[in-house]
């Protein structure tokens, strides 16, 4: 009587959940029909569907570990590139966030910019490139700079 309900409990979450991958039958891994000795013989295989979920779950990591929370809508399709004197700065974020490799500096006045168009190389690259991006603005900068030049029986105080 328990395996009746425990069946039908079964078949009512396989009718709620999602239909099961066709590849891996829902395990997330499977392995190749290959003849004994053969190198991949025995070896689990990420199915496309848990790398999926695998790169998502990555990518939120990523996310967080950036520090851009609070800058996730800075894009560059919501930047107003029309603004007097940004444009060359806009275009050049732009190609830095394709090729990031070496240093782009942004500088201006308080206002023009700067943070934004920072913001959309860092969002940019993390979602195209799947690399560690790590975002801070100036002020948190600075005080970290500072924290770690105090000697250091002032830091552990604080």
């Amino acid at each position: 009587m328990a395996s009746t309900e425990t069946s039908s409990a079964a078949e009512v979450t396989s009718a709620i959940s999602e239909p099961l991958c066709p590849h891996c039958k829902g395990a997330g891994y499977y392995m190749l029909d290959v003849p004994y000795g053969h190198a991949d013989f025995g070896q689990l295989i990420t199915c496309r569907c848990r790398a999926a979920e695998k790169n998502q779950s990555r990518r939120h990591k990523l996310l967080e570990m950036s520090n851009l929370g609070p800058f996730q809508q800075k894009t560059f399709d919501n930047f107003d590139a029309g603004i007097p004197g940004v444009a060359r700065a806009y275009a050049r974020a732009r190609r830095f966030s394709e090729h990031p490799a070496g240093w782009l500096i942004l500088f201006g006045g308080y206002g023009c910019g700067k943070t934004h168009l920072a913001a959309a190389i860092a969002n940019e690259v993390l979602k195209n490139n799947f690399v560690t991006v790590l975002f801070t603005i100036v002020p948190d900068l600075l005080d970290h700079r500072a924290q770690y030049l105090r000697p250091q029986a002032a830091r552990s105080i604080t």
